[in-house]
């Protein structure tokens, strides 16, 4: 199932205080202790978009009202992200694109070939750093490095078919990470007319 929604690690009666001051509307979900969930309205369907700039701009809103980090997670056909909002209003995204990166080269040398897979592994494992470092849990940047790598077989090789683990899985295991409710993942508002579970409570935007 796709995913288009916002998480925190913030009890959901706090996330629930600042919705009237929230510029996007959506659905807050019953999700219990352990993290709040959100699934923001889809733009109007002349757009033709997901619209993840609303999105984004639901989990800034929170994030500065509740200075916490919000996270925007997507899975959609040809590519898993997670976008990351600090409560300064910093921004930065992972991506999993369909197509693990780098592609295979069988053309190359094996030295060659290892030293750009050794270079590319070693810039993703920067960025999750950098994210996870972001988020206020550095101590989570190896695990989430290893997200994207591995079950892609020995030698950071594509898995087969060049393909990449199931966009779900990675979502789940990243909220596993940072603290986010695992409800949030395979919920969409683009691709489903109201939340799924009982519980969800509507709110309105603002703006």
């Amino acid at each position: 199932m796709p995913t288009h929604a916002v998480g925190l690690d913030v009890p959901v009666e706090e996330v629930r205080s600042v919705l009237p001051r929230v510029r996007v509307g959506g659905y807050l979900l019953a999700t219990g202790p352990g993290g709040a969930a959100l699934l923001p309205d889809p733009p109007r369907p002349r757009w033709g978009r997901l619209g993840e700039r609303r999105a984004r701009r639901l989990a800034r809103d929170l994030a500065v009202e509740l200075a916490a980090p919000a996270w925007h997670l997507l899975d959609q056909p040809g590519i898993t992200r997670a976008t990351l909002v600090t409560p300064e209003g910093a921004a930065a995204s992972l991506d999993w694109p369909a197509r693990r990166v780098p592609p295979a080269e069988p053309r190359a040398p094996g030295p060659v070939r290892a030293e750009r897979q050794a270079a590319h592994r070693a810039e993703w494992e920067r960025c999750c750093a950098r994210l996870a470092t972001m988020a206020g849990r550095p101590e989570q940047g190896a695990a989430l490095a290893g997200l994207g790598h591995d079950l892609a077989g020995p030698g950071d090789e594509p898995a087969p078919g060049g393909g990449r683990a199931d966009g779900e899985r990675l979502l789940a295991g990243l909220c596993e990470l940072f603290g986010l409710p695992r409800q949030l993942v395979g919920q969409s508002l683009v691709d489903q007319a109201a939340a799924h579970g009982h519980g969800a409570v509507r709110f309105e935007g603002r703006g």
